[in-house]
């Protein structure tokens, strides 16, 4: 079979590609990749479907080639200069959907970020940071947390990009750091198959794993809050392990049987499923495969849970007992593929393969349906912007014309993003999308409106209201309001224009013209003696209705985003409140 193209496991059906061969990337007796619990070494898609892979020959070449399902591999080049790789897991593929085409690299005194488009450094959001010989180079989704071991050394570092916090903190043994998906925890690898869980928050160990002669902590997965392993300390075929993460003296047994003792174990798909034991974890056996003990699938790439789940992705076929060539099977951070290396049965020579994962096991594509405000008024505070779709994921993004904005996850079919003041700084348009590891949705337009009535005169004597448009030059008279009416005009509907509104005192009645629609709003908030105060509240960027009671020093707020009451206490009896 010739590089890029694939085979359907003959028991699963599994499509599984060859990435390289005798001459590809380049000329090599064998190919393979890094260590099974190191960093990501299959990108998120980042130019349409296409991914970056990370392949390495162990004689010094770590060499990028592209994979674009359907169509094969190109665009091999090796890593060198600044970007070549300190050694083995001194390398990771970005775990953001929105920067699939970032990757992160020790090279001996750094932490370089780089784009694989164009193999320049992208320095910038804390990169790149003075670091020598990394190694264990791991992150947590999003790119939130990364941590890494100086080589030959128990010295960690863990370095959060987002705030530049940095901490170094030292162990009396081990050799091994990996990262809570989640952020915040990381697993340290100790002698005797033990452990700790270390708190970057607090920066101090949340609690120590004994290992032997219980369950080993050694060859793990690292996922959300959840730790998988083989359990080679019971009898034959073994089972398998986990721990959660912040609960102390949390290790446990799972039934088995399992792939084997000697098995490496692969956390780096991120998931969030409601039940954190429902997170699936890859095990390949690591050296020729047995068939007479019993264990599970052998020469399987398997995948099971806590909560007892098992699956078969297809087989490795790996028969070489080398470290170097073992199978060191791994997830893309999205769970689309697997990667590993096998002589595919005695072939003769090593090389490096793709597993598709089977349709509908990785979260579709982001749909947008609405974002609310879909307009805002130009030189606007920053706001809080609504998102309303389906298939959205805890590691959604929310992107504003192309850059990520902090994005809450609130459910599969709801985010909130911050826009910043200066994103609607002036009048246009801006195309907002969601951004998954499975890919990107179709944008939706958020108008920034410029001022559109510049100059504006009410006259008491009618209640009228006269309006020259600085737009179009246009005059536009409205009559709303009588003798005695407070005007109160604002943009009540969010359509990034200014509403014709007044406040009436002898009925606490707000009488409000929308220009989004032309209908009126009548609402009753306030008493006689009140300062009606409209403002932006709450950022959803529309006017709320508020009014100031000298009497108590209380203002009465009616957030618009959810129709309740905020009620603040903020001065003192005869105080008048700031524009």
């Amino acid at each position: 079979m010739t590089v890029g193209h694939s085979y359907l496991d003959p028991t699963t059906g599994a499509r599984v590609y060859r990435l390289t061969a005798g001459s590809f990337p380049t000329s090599s007796g064998n190919w393979g990749h890094d260590y099974s619990e190191g960093g990501s070494e299959v990108s998120l898609p980042h130019t349409g479907s296409t991914r970056t892979v990370l392949v390495y020959n162990w004689s010094g070449g770590h060499w990028l080639l592209d994979f674009t399902p359907g169509v094969g591999v190109s665009n091999p080049r090796q890593l060198t200069g600044n970007l070549r790789p300190y050694a083995d897991i001194s390398f990771t593929f970005s775990t953001n959907p929105a920067t699939g085409y970032y990757a992160y690299v020790g090279n001996g005194s750094s932490v370089v970020r780089f784009d694989v488009r164009t193999m320049q450094e992208a320095p910038g959001n804390g990169w790149p940071v003075s670091a020598a010989n990394v190694q264990w180079l791991t992150q947590s989704e999003n790119d939130g947390l990364f941590a890494w071991l100086a080589s030959g050394t128990t010295n960690m570092t863990a370095y959060e990009p987002s705030t530049g916090r940095r901490q170094t903190p030292s162990f009396d043994s081990g050799h091994q750091v990996q990262v809570d998906k989640g952020g915040r925890y990381i697993f340290w690898s100790r002698n005797g198959n033990a452990g700790l869980i270390w708190d970057f928050t607090t920066g101090s160990v949340l609690w120590n794993i004994p290992g032997d002669p219980g369950v080993p902590f050694a060859h793990t997965g690292m996922l959300r809050r959840r730790i998988g392993v083989t359990n080679w300390n019971t009898n034959v075929p073994y089972n398998f392990g986990y721990l959660i993460v912040d609960q102390a003296n949390s290790e446990g047994n799972v039934s088995g049987p399992s792939a084997s003792p000697d098995a490496h174990t692969n956390g780096g798909w991120i998931q969030n499923p409601p039940n954190l034991s429902d997170q699936w974890v890859l095990v390949a056996h690591d050296g020729p495969y047995e068939l007479s003990s019993g264990y599970l699938a052998p020469s399987g790439l398997i995948l099971w849970t806590i909560n007892g789940g098992r699956r078969l992705l297809a087989h490795h076929y790996n028969t070489l007992s080398d470290y170097t060539w073992i199978p060191f099977a791994k997830f893309s951070s999205d769970g689309a593929y697997v990667l590993f290396t096998s002589d595919m049965n005695g072939s003769g020579r090593a090389d490096v393969f793709l597993a598709e994962m089977p349709a509908g096991t990785v979260v579709p594509p982001p749909v947008l349906s609405s974002v609310s405000p879909a307009s805002v008024a130009a030189g606007a505070a920053s706001f809080v912007l609504t998102v309303t779709g389906s298939n959205f994921a805890s590691n959604s993004v929310v992107q504003w014309n192309g850059a990520n904005r902090a994005t809450a996850f609130v459910s599969a079919t709801q985010l909130r993003a911050t826009v910043l003041a200066t994103d609607v700084a002036r009048p246009g348009a801006a195309q907002v999308t969601v951004v998954n590891p499975s890919g990107t949705s179709a944008a939706h337009t958020v108008t920034i409106s410029g001022v559109t009535a510049t100059l504006g005169v009410y006259r008491p004597s009618t209640g009228t209201w006269y309006i020259l448009h600085s737009s179009d030059g246009t005059q536009q008279q409205v009559q709303w309001g009588a003798a005695g009416d407070i005007l109160v005009p604002g943009d009540y509907d969010g359509d990034g224009k200014t509403d014709v509104a007044v406040f009436r005192p002898s009925t606490a009645t707000w009488y409000i013209l929308r220009s989004s629609d032309g209908t009126l709003q009548q609402v009753q908030w306030g008493e006689t003696n009140d300062i009606p105060v409209p403002r932006d509240y709450d950022g959803d960027g529309k006017a709320d209705l508020a009014v100031y009671r000298p009497s108590t020093g209380t203002w009465y707020i009616l957030r618009s985003t959810d129709g309740t009451l905020q009620q603040v206490q903020w001065g003192a009896a005869g105080d008048q409140p700031l524009p």
